[in-house]
């Protein structure tokens, strides 16, 4: 049986150029929604315009299309998400949490579970409109560098610049390729851009590429088999791990003897100089976050808790291991208790609610891996590319700012790759 008409049974053929004819309403608001990252209105906290626009066509939507809300996984994330808010509620009224951070704090979660909501709606049934929501991504990101860029551009414009932007449109053009050319061919620009990451100093974005290039060469081998193994099947995923730590390892080499340049070496020998290496060398927050879990592990800190001694505490367990303290950001200087994981700093400001949803979305992420390599999906390199973002972002990353339209559009993603494996199980 063919896999791709399993699938195809909701969602729509994906045709990388199609008539501009016969684009709807739908397919341009695929791709503003996320190009209007650009437009930022300071409310409280940052508001911008991909978030009033979602807002916006939120009730149009849900006019004609609620019903896919009221499936199980869509209505799993909406209710984990809504108990991560009431977390973070209870905990701000324990707290006596000043109006204008627990305003921020507990706005960005709304944010989230209304964005999801919309683009769950909006992308449902169409490869194309995931796709366009991809392109938007990638030209807020270039439109933000050029109009607004953040205050670490100026040192490093490829990573807090121009690098994620411009990966995601090779990502893209992977996708492309990958229903014209074959898996050859993807999987080759694909480690492209993992080596453009690699020499640019972009390790985790090369470490993404690099995975997604090696998943759909394995995806391959995997699918000419009918009903692959548990067993096969984990050890296409351990080798898939040790694919990008490969890559981790790559960068060690040409970093530590200078080929990345000066730069590069110098941040490598700082980072590297603990026990644990480079992975919590350039993430120290994590050792200040998980002291601040440990002492409020149920109830949490509450929104934009402030608390010197957790950043304090952070850089003597780095010199611990050997680490060489790093100057702390704006946040940190301000007595912010720093965050660098969706999990953490979720756990750090509303408790365990807050650390429920993100650990049951990223057990839902490692899911969907393993669900792709059971089809053959025509957007196989774009949803290997953001499904893994999206779990080294969970665990590597802070959730605010932009990461709301980036994490609710890789959950739909997630919940997609679920759902059509799910499809293709019942129609085989």
């Amino acid at each position: 049986m063919d896999h791709n008409v399993a699938i195809g049974r909701s969602y729509e053929t994906f045709t990388p150029v199609r008539d501009a004819l016969s684009l709807t309403w739908l397919d341009v608001a695929a791709f503003i929604a996320p190009a209007l990252m650009c437009v930022e209105v300071r409310i409280v906290g940052r508001l911008f315009g991909s978030d009033i626009f979602l807002l916006a066509i939120l009730p149009l939507l849900l006019r004609s299309r609620w019903r896919l809300l009221t499936a199980l996984l869509p209505m799993m994330v909406l209710r984990l998400e809504l108990l991560w808010l009431a977390g973070q509620v209870a905990t701000d009224l324990w707290r006596r949490t000043p109006f204008e951070d627990l305003a921020r704090g507990e706005s960005m979660i709304a944010f989230g579970i209304f964005h999801f909501a919309t683009l769950y709606m909006l992308l449902y049934g169409s490869r194309q409109r995931i796709v366009e929501y991809a392109l938007g991504l990638a030209a807020g990101g270039i439109l933000i560098f050029i109009f607004d860029p953040g205050l670490f551009a100026a040192g490093n414009p490829w990573k807090f610049g121009v690098g994620e932007p411009s990966t995601i449109l090779v990502v893209v053009a992977a996708a492309a390729i990958f229903n014209s050319e074959g898996v050859f061919t993807a999987s080759a620009t694909l480690l492209f851009a993992a080596c453009l990451n690699l020499y640019m100093g972009y390790r985790s974005m090369a470490g993404m590429c690099f995975f997604a290039s090696a998943f759909l060469m394995m995806q391959r081998e995997s699918a000419r088999l009918s009903r692959p193994s548990r067993a096969a099947t984990v050890a296409i995923a351990v080798a898939a791990v040790a694919a990008v730590a490969g890559t981790f390892k790559i960068y060690d080499f040409a970093a530590s003897t200078g080929l990345l340049g000066f730069h590069a070496q110098q941040e490598f020998e700082v980072q590297s100089a603990g026990e644990f290496g480079v992975l919590l060398g350039g993430r120290s927050e994590i050792f200040s976050s998980a002291l601040a879990i440990r002492d409020e592990p149920i109830l949490g800190h509450g929104s934009g808790a402030l608390d010197t001694d957790y950043a304090l505490q952070g850089q003597m367990i780095m010199r611990d291991f050997g680490y060489k303290p790093l100057p702390p950001d704006p946040n940190e200087a301000a007595g912010v208790i720093p965050e660098h994981s969706f999990l953490f700093g979720a756990w750090t400001n509303a408790g365990i609610l807050g650390a429920a949803f993100w650990a049951w979305v990223f057990a839902m992420a490692i899911r969907a891996m393993f669900a792709l390599f059971r089809i053959v999906e025509p957007l196989s390199p774009l949803i290997a590319f953001f499904v893994v973002l999206l779990a080294w972002d969970l665990l590597f990353s802070p959730y605010g700012a932009y990461q709301r339209f980036f994490a609710p559009y890789e959950i739909v993603l997630a919940v997609y790759v679920l759902e059509s494996a799910r499809a293709f199980a019942h129609g085989s």
